[in-house]
């Protein structure tokens, strides 16, 4: 019985070992993925952002030409 339990206890220990390392390499390939993710959307929206600004710049101007603004 007590042979049992060790064994038992031993494959527990490489069981919570294994889970270990998977969550550790996840939880690294996560992290990766989020700066990835960032930086695409920072260039995304810079990107997004200044045809607005050109857009928002022109109308400006024209509502300043026709003395309506």
């Amino acid at each position: 019985m007590s042979q049992n339990n060790a064994q038992l206890s031993e494959i527990n220990q490489t069981i919570t070992k294994t889970m270990d390392q998977v969550f550790e390499k996840l939880n690294a390939e996560i992290k990766r993925t989020n700066q990835k993710l960032t930086m695409r959307t920072a260039a995304t929206n810079l990107y997004a952002s200044v045809p607005t600004g050109i857009v928002v710049v022109a109308l400006m101007w024209l509502l300043n030409a026709f003395n309506v603004w």
